[in-house]
C-alpha cells in the first residue's frame, strides 16, 4: 500500500473509519487507531491535500466519539473492556498517566469476572492504583456499571453482574459467596 493510493482514495471523499480500516487491510483484531488517523491527516495536510486531511480528521473525530477508550488504546496493547467498566478504566488511565506519563499497556481485559491490567510501569503507586481499580471492578456490574457482585454461570463462566443483568443473560448465573 503506497501513501499515494491512500491519499488518492481519501481525496475522493471515500473515507469513514471502517472504510479506512478495510482499505488499509486492517481486521477487527488490528484496529485503525486515533493516532494513525491523525498521522494520516497530518501527512495529507503537509502534502497540500487539505480536503483529504479534513475528511480523515472527521473520521478520527468519529472514531473518538464512538470509542471512549481511544486515548487508552493509544498506549498500545489489546483493550477489551466491558461497557460497565469503561468509567473505571478511564479513571484509572488518568491516574496512571499522572504517576507514569510513559506507561504502556500490554493488555486490559476482564478475566474471571475481574478487571485485569497488564502494563509497563515499575512505579509502586501504579500497581496500587491498578489493585484499587481491580477491586472496584469486583463491585461493579460489567454490563451496566451499577453495583454488582461475582456470579458464576451454569457453564462455569465468572462475571461481575448486578441482579438485573444476571437475569437478562439467561445463563443460570448464581451469586458466588465471597471468602
Amino acid at each position: 500500500m503506497t501513501d499515494e493510493k491512500v491519499r488518492a482514495w481519501v481525496s475522493e471523499g471515500h473515507v469513514c473509519v471502517r472504510g479506512i480500516q478495510r482499505y488499509l487491510g486492517y481486521t477487527d483484531g488490528n484496529r485503525f487507531t486515533l493516532v494513525q488517523a491523525r498521522t494520516l491527516a497530518g501527512m495529507l495536510w503537509r502534502d497540500g491535500d487539505e480536503k483529504g486531511a479534513a475528511v480523515v480528521n472527521a473520521a478520527a473525530d468519529e472514531l473518538e466519539a464512538v470509542d471512549p477508550l481511544a486515548e487508552v488504546r493509544q498506549r498500545g496493547g489489546d483493550v477489551f473492556v466491558p461497557k460497565g467498566w469503561v468509567g473505571i478504566v478511564l479513571e484509572l488511565h488518568a491516574a496512571l498517566v499522572a504517576v507514569d506519563p510513559s506507561i504502556q499497556y500490554r493488555q486490559i481485559k476482564e478475566k474471571f469476572g475481574e478487571l485485569r491490567v497488564y502494563h509497563s510501569s515499575d512505579a509502586t503507586e501504579a500497581r496500587e492504583l491498578i489493585r484499587a481499580a481491580e477491586a472496584k471492578s469486583l463491585a461493579t456490574c460489567e454490563s451496566c456499571g451499577n453495583a454488582g457482585v461475582m456470579h458464576r454461570s451454569e457453564h462455569g463462566w465468572y462475571r461481575t453482574l448486578c441482579p438485573s443483568c444476571a437475569g437478562e443473560h439467561e445463563q443460570g448465573y448464581t451469586v458466588v459467596k465471597q471468602r
